[in-house]
């Protein structure tokens, strides 16, 4: 427990990463609840700020907390007027909805009442006023619209003389235009979110297996538009996959990480990530790990990189260590074979 009091810091909107729980319950804040915390809306679990001596209306974003399925708990403040109806927005909570010991009036939003059906802890009306005018409820804060005074009779003119063919034409009067009344236009249908599985991408509409040699591991929002791609040395051979697999020692992945495999001869296998070509004057005569064999003096790689063989210099030629071909001895000298 704190005790915390004054104004709650508008800055607290911009926590627009947290996916959990969201806590101010049981201190002694005061004023309005800033609009801000209607961008929290990556909250799942639970948002309490009961407790509280909050005032004034409940912003109408809160009801932007549509990822929320846990507690929603507004009770026990001072806030006052009406519900919001953006509050009907929150279709995934099913734990526990607490509007109780405010001082909310007027009629309670249908969109708001659809959801007692679907929490477990639904108390609403409670140490409130809902259901009462608030100009009746709180005639200080609220004023009620005037009774409009009723429209006085035509008066029929006097006639002293009975005589009917003097009476005058009346003149019809015109029946006043009605106006249709305007429909309300209803609140857009909310289509939830959908939950994707770890193994799984959200394609804008549903959730997606990874293809094979990808992998995701979030399972809650937000969730990934894309699966990644295994890293280097790593495999996997099933879609929707969660995670990687490493390659045997010596034996790489593929390009598109669905299976690994083995470097050629001429080549090494560098740290399990790559198949590196032989340098100039070493040799592999098949794949090695980590680095090629050097060509020793008296031999020679016959081929500038990737050589398979180091082979022997003839009679009459030598070669240095790490040599690409073999060279003629100078005039007066001369070798054996392998010199």
């Amino acid at each position: 427990a704190n005790s915390f009091s004054g104004s709650v810091p508008s800055q607290l909107g911009q926590l627009s990463a947290m996916n959990a729980r969201f806590f101010l319950y049981s201190n002694s804040f005061t004023g309005l609840l800033p609009s801000q915390m209607g961008q929290l809306s990556t909250l799942t679990s639970r948002f309490s700020i009961n407790s509280n001596s909050f005032s004034g209306s409940l912003p109408s974003q809160l009801g932007q907390l549509t990822s929320m399925n846990g507690n929603f708990e507004i009770h026990s403040n001072a806030f006052s007027g009406l519900l919001p109806s953006q509050l009907g927005l929150l279709l995934l909570t099913t734990d526990t909805i607490t509007y109780t010991d405010n001082s909310f009036c007027g009629d309670l939003p249908s969109q708001v009442t659809a959801l007692s059906s679907q929490t477990s802890d639904w108390v609403t009306t409670t140490g409130t006023y809902i259901g009462t005018p608030c100009c009746v409820a709180i005639p200080s804060t609220f004023t009620c619209s005037p009774t409009p005074s009723p429209t006085s009779p035509t008066q029929v003119p006097t006639v002293s003389t009975y005589d009917p063919s003097a009476l005058p034409t009346p003149t019809p009067t015109s029946l006043p235009t009605i106006v249709p009344s305007l429909n309300p236009t209803p609140l857009p249908t909310f289509v939830p979110t959908a939950h994707c599985e770890s193994g799984t991408y959200f394609d804008g509409a549903v959730c997606v297996d990874c293809a094979i040699g990808r992998y995701s591991s979030f399972d809650e929002p937000p969730y990934p538009t894309s699966c990644s791609l295994c890293p280097t040395g790593q495999y996997n051979t099933a879609s929707g996959s969660t995670s990687c697999s490493s390659c045997a020692t010596g034996k790489i992945s593929s390009d598109d990480r669905s299976y690994c495999q083995d470097c050629e001869a001429g080549e090494y296998n560098y740290n399990n990530t790559a198949c590196m070509e032989c340098e100039y004057g070493k040799y592999a005569p098949q794949a090695l790990t980590d680095s090629c064999l050097t060509c020793e003096a008296g031999f020679h790689t016959n081929a500038a990189t990737k050589a398979t063989t180091c082979s022997s210099c003839g009679a009459g030629t030598f070669s240095n260590a790490s040599t690409l071909n073999c060279s003629y001895c100078e005039p007066g000298t001369y070798s054996s074979s392998g010199a």
